[in-house]
């Protein structure tokens, strides 16, 4: 499912790779990642900043913990939360 999702977004098929994503458990980090990237192509900021948060970034995860668990993503993810870190 998630090869088939960016497959759908890398050829610009942000609303198609969205409606893949979100009709399945988005739970790897990977996933979710992909799913906040096709909600800001799409103009769904807050669903995006939801995606993200919702369960991930609290305030007993560090930064440390969000790097370990997005990866090359952490930094997307902490700026679309509003957190920059550089």
């Amino acid at each position: 499912m998630f090869l088939l999702a960016t497959c759908y977004y890398r050829s610009g098929k942000a609303y198609k790779a969205y409606r893949l994503l979100k009709g399945h458990s988005c739970t790897t980090p990977q996933c979710k990642y992909l799913l906040a990237k096709c909600c800001v192509d799409l103009s769904k900021l807050a669903e995006g900043e939801q995606i993200l948060s919702g369960g991930v970034f609290n305030k007993q995860k560090s930064h440390d913990d969000i790097v370990t668990e997005f990866g090359d993503s952490a930094c997307f993810t902490l700026s679309l939360l509003g957190h920059v870190y550089w």
